[in-house]
């Protein structure tokens, strides 16, 4: 999630189930018994370790769409990944506070997020991984249905310099919500070129910046698009906040 410096600040106001501050093992039942009625669920076994806690999720979708997932104390005998968090995230997650792609965002490339996933010894990722996994890790840690996501400034965490609420990732696809305060100027913005294509869609402010040297002025209600591998920045030269999606999408995003 890094292209364009920025932080946050948009206030959308979701409803959420509230529960009872419950035992680490029964919040956890709650993620799987969410994820059994979850039409984007997937056949996976999976490990999950809060604090001294060990857990895993074996997870069986049959040809007919029949779900099957089920919570086990213990990590399972053939070696795989699995999620490691402490009861706080845990509750956060819970609580639709901080959504979960946001919990693994990490300021930089060798942090251990709130949220993070690890391997078991033995275990070896498989061409298909990150196809398997990024859906996952949405489908199965955001409950209710509809799956919603609240982006405002409280649902941040720093990423790579700003704060960000990552909205949903899939393979070769990257979402998120970023803004841009006042005084967070061209000297601060990072100038980055990528791969895959990019598309900020502004939704509130204004927005300076350029694509491949050529400047753009962005107002709420446009959109710019960056093609691969073409350096391009944006930053806030006004006095009111900049706020906007941040889209990354193609092989390699």
């Amino acid at each position: 999630m890094t292209g364009f410096a920025s932080a946050c600040a948009l206030s959308l106001c979701v409803a959420f189930p509230a529960f009872a501050e419950d035992d680490t093992e029964t919040i956890l039942q709650r993620f799987a018994s969410d994820y059994a009625d979850d039409p984007m669920a997937q056949s996976e076994v999976f490990g999950i370790e809060v604090g001294d806690g060990r857990w895993h999720v074996a997870a069986q979708v049959s040809d007919e769409g029949i779900r099957d997932v089920v919570l086990r104390a213990g990590f399972p005998e053939t070696p795989t990944f699995y999620f490691k968090t402490n009861a706080e995230t845990l509750s956060m997650i819970d609580r639709g506070e901080l959504s979960p792609l946001t919990a693994m965002g990490a300021e930089s490339s060798d942090q251990l997020t709130p949220l993070d996933v690890l391997f078991m010894e033995g275990f070896e990722k498989s061409a298909d991984y990150d196809e398997r996994v990024r859906p996952l890790i949405f489908h199965f840690w955001t409950r209710g249905a509809p799956e919603i996501v609240t982006f405002a400034a409280d649902k941040t965490r720093i990423v790579h310099g700003a704060p960000v609420v990552a909205l949903y990732y899939y393979d070769d696809f990257r979402s998120a919500w970023y803004l841009i305060p006042p005084g967070i100027g061209e000297d601060q913005a990072p100038t980055i070129a990528v791969p895959f294509p990019r598309l900020l869609i502004v939704t509130d402010g204004t927005m300076n910046g350029h694509v491949d040297g050529n400047p753009f002025t962005l107002t709420k209600g446009q959109t710019v698009f960056v093609p691969p591998n073409v350096p391009a920045k944006g930053w806030n030269g006004g006095d009111a906040n900049v706020e906007f999606i941040f889209l990354m999408f193609g092989e390699g995003a």
